[in-house]
């Protein structure tokens, strides 16, 4: 599908889509509980809908409506192989895979080749180390069998925080206590506390120490609510917030929690308080840094983006994708190490450019065709499934207009 974005966004008010972390947390935290609850969000994602997939393929009675998932009853003693189908989506593989070898069985995690070349180790290793099989049967299927032993697992923080939170969900189950000792500095760090925040809402006790996290053993998940609903996804959110910046009218994001946990929620604070600095480390905000590079992009003057080593192993390789989507489009940037240089302009010439099959990038282009001299046509526009279905709808509320060719 391509996407002709012949007019920027003029304003108006959304509600924006639930944010995927919270909800990928959510559903698997209730889908172990001992009487689970119903999970209430907006946006029935593709990275979502694999993860409800997933444990719905774990439990053996649940039941999904729109955008409301209920799980009547636990996870039951397993039995057969089961086939947890992934997609695309990294979270789902990275937070199941340590769960599901805490449950114990024999499972085939399938996937598409993209997320089969994202970076799994040294969670794998980890994994083999404390008594679990995991091999490659292809490029898209990953087996797992066997039942995690308790342990202490050295895991590095600054590949993906999502291996830390994965584990984290995982040790609770075991019997016995373990402990999680990092490597080297975590990154990204926002994600873990969102993952805490999700385990202490659900019973589970884990204490932060010197060099990690102490989980004890033999926990029972139990969400103390029996109605959650999902707060607003503070990175989705963000591509209005930048187009904002560039529209006569304002634009008001509904749903968005101002106390969240969500570091992406500093999006904010960068754009509407302050002006943009000439220097943004990237390392806290990975999946902002697309959307920060096309404000820059279209903003007077040269400013970077530090510490960006980790966009690489995204759903595309984010420093490359996004500095191609500016260039393509008239702008000018460039990378030096793990930096992205942006030179501002006021206006950029527009044109066609590739997804890259991201939807960060869809999102990126959007934003830049807000001062654009001719339309922008996105290429494999459909990517946008992956995060926010509801996106062009979104951008039509707020004033913009788009044909699909």
């Amino acid at each position: 599908m391509k996407a002709k974005i012949i007019k920027g966004i003029e304003g108006g008010k959304i509600t924006v889509p639930s944010s995927k972390s919270y909800v990928h947390r959510l559903l698997i935290a209730n889908a172990l509980s001992k009487t689970p609850a119903e999970i209430t969000f907006k946006g029935l994602s593709e990275d979502i809908k694999a993860t409800l997939n997933c444990v719905q393929n774990l439990s053996t009675r649940s039941t999904f409506e729109q955008a409301s998932a209920k799980f009547t009853s636990n996870i039951p003693a397993l039995s057969g192989k089961k086939v947890m189908v992934c997609q695309e989506s990294g979270s789902t593989l990275r937070l199941l895979l340590p769960i599901c070898a805490a449950l114990g069985g024999e499972y085939i995690f399938n996937m598409k080749e993209v997320l089969g070349k994202r970076p799994l180790e040294p969670l794998i290793s980890e994994l083999i180390d404390k008594g679990c099989e995991v091999s490659w049967e292809s490029n898209t299927d990953l087996k797992l069998s066997g039942k995690l032993n308790f342990g202490i697992f050295s895991i590095p923080g600054n590949i993906s925080s999502q291996y830390i939170s994965g584990l984290l969900m995982a040790l609770p189950l075991i019997n016995h206590d373990s402990q999680i000792i990092l490597t080297s500095k975590l990154q990204s760090k926002a994600y873990v506390n969102m993952t805490l925040d999700v385990l202490a809402k659900s019973g589970i006790d884990v204490k932060k120490t010197d060099r990690g996290f102490s989980v004890k053993g033999s926990q029972t998940y139990q969400l103390h609510a029996n109605k959650v609903v999902a707060e607003g996804d503070w990175s989705l959110g963000a591509v209005w917030f930048g187009a904002g910046g560039f529209c006569q009218k304002k634009v008001i994001l509904e749903g968005l929690n101002p106390n969240s946990l969500q570091g992406d929620k500093v999006i904010k604070n960068l754009i509407e308080e302050n002006p943009l600095s000439n220097i943004l480390d990237g390392s806290e905000i990975p999946d902002l840094v697309p959307i920060l590079s096309g404000i820059m992009a279209l903003t007077e003057g040269r400013r970077i983006i530090t510490n960006c080593s980790r966009l690489r192993f995204k759903e595309s390789d984010r420093i490359s994708s996004t500095i191609k989507t500016i260039t393509d489009l008239g702008g000018k940037a460039f990378s030096k190490d793990d930096c992205i240089i942006i030179d501002g302009l006021p206006k950029l010439r527009g044109g066609t450019v590739n997804s890259h099959n991201d939807h960060r990038i869809v999102m990126l282009a959007t934003l830049l065709a807000q001062k654009t001299e001719n339309p922008v046509i996105i290429e494999n526009a459909e990517a946008i499934n992956k995060s926010y279905p509801d996106f062009f709808e979104d951008f039509k509320k707020l004033g913009g207009i788009v044909e699909f060719i």
